[in-house]
């Protein structure tokens, strides 16, 4: 009964193996393009890009013939549908890569796997190769020394064996209260979020990270900067980079939107270091892991390795989206959305007067009162200034 026990178990383990045999999929790749095709099984109720199932843009989405799906993503522009470009600063070497979700029918977990061209493959920078791995065979061989035979006791080693350091995967996610933030959780403007930046596990113990600029735009036309040589331009709206082991780094901002669009598009650029990045001291005070103002060259960078380039989108919800009032002045801080009469006239003040950076604001539901107060400490605040100039 035991032995008949263990064929039943067996049985039921291959017929789940067969139902879900995984990603299947081939990668081609161009100077300027990545295809990828992939097996669309009977099981696979949707594929898409991580973070873009219901982004609108037609070239992110997969063309889907039959049980074949396949996506055409364009390498010249990497920030069309959020590509991830990693640079090797001193071989020249360039690897572009996604994250394909796959989801199912039934219970079963949804699935994330990369897809990547390695343009350093071969000398005319282009590859095609297939996901699937065949079989590996093990044959023991045994070699047939003489009885009498024996080693020598003094080898001279007259090869080198080199070792080569894993390609950096960059990691980017927007969380909010420890959540993370993905297709099915959308935000309201103002809410409090953490932006993350770290490694893959195999590359956390080899290098450290540093945010060298990222900007913030529409998917359209407009584009705001938001990190400038490793140092936030507002703080107020997106605080500075931090980081306690060099290699996942850590950034609060308050979530805002633009006028005409409900997704907000992050583009950064991130500089791989050996070890770790050194922090840099900014202007307001804080540190951040980006490189000095004063010396925005490479050659203050001795440990860089790599230069990602990375962008990761977020979806606000747009209820009021008629009835939301935008200040159309051109910065950042004045596109941003208030829930409240009262951060306006503060946020004003702190365009006016200085950096907003000690503002705090109250949840809606905690009421105006401490909001007012904010406000009237802020403005004598303002006053004691004019009147000690």
């Amino acid at each position: 009964m035991r032995g008949l026990g263990w064929v039943c178990v067996l049985l039921l383990g291959g017929v789940w193996a067969a139902k879900h045999k995984g990603p299947h999929y081939k990668v081609h790749c161009t100077r300027d393009s990545m295809r990828v095709d992939i097996v669309k099984h009977e099981d696979v109720s949707d594929i898409y890009l991580q973070h873009l199932k219901d982004y609108p843009d037609p070239a992110c989405k997969p063309e889907v013939v039959d049980s074949r799906a396949t996506f055409n993503l364009k390498l010249s522009n990497i920030y069309q549908c959020m590509v991830t470009k990693v640079l090797n600063k001193n071989t020249g070497r360039t690897v572009y890569y996604h994250r394909v979700v796959m989801e199912y029918k039934d219970t079963t977990p949804k699935q994330a796997f990369i897809v990547k061209c390695d343009m350093g493959l071969t000398p005319l920078n282009m590859s095609s190769y297939d996901s699937e791995v065949s079989e590996i065979s093990i044959v023991k061989r045994q070699a047939d020394f003489p009885v009498n035979f024996q080693e020598d006791s003094d080898i001279e080693i007259t090869s080198e064996v080199t070792g080569t350091a894993p390609i950096p995967v960059l990691n980017v996610g927007v969380r909010q209260d420890g959540t993370l933030i993905d297709d099915e959780l959308n935000v309201k403007p103002g809410t409090p979020l953490n932006m993350e930046v770290y490694l893959d596990s195999e590359s956390a113990g080899v290098y450290g990270l540093m945010v060298t600029g990222m900007e913030v735009t529409d998917t359209r036309e407009q584009t705001e900067p938001i990190l400038v040589n490793g140092c936030s331009v507002d703080p107020y709206l997106f605080e500075n980079f931090v980081t306690n082991d060099g290699d996942y780094l850590k950034a609060k901002f308050r979530a805002f939107k633009f006028p005409e669009s409900s997704f907000v598009l992050f583009k950064g650029t991130v500089n791989v270091c050996l070890d770790t990045c050194s922090p840099v001291q900014c202007s307001n005070g804080q540190q951040g892991f980006g490189r000095r103002r004063r010396d925005v060259s490479d050659a203050a960078d001795p440990n860089k390795v790599y230069e990602i380039s990375m962008s990761t989108v977020i979806k606000m919800e747009c209820d009021d989206c008629e009835k939301a009032k935008y200040m159309e002045k051109g910065s950042l801080r004045e596109k941003f959305e208030y829930s409240h009469a009262d951060e306006v006239a503060l946020s004003a003040l702190f365009e006016e007067f200085g950096s907003a950076r000690y503002a705090y604001f109250e949840p809606e539901n905690s009421g105006q009162e401490t909001l007012s107060a904010s406000i009237v400490s802020a403005i004598i605040a303002v006053v004691c200034l004019l009147l000690a100039r």
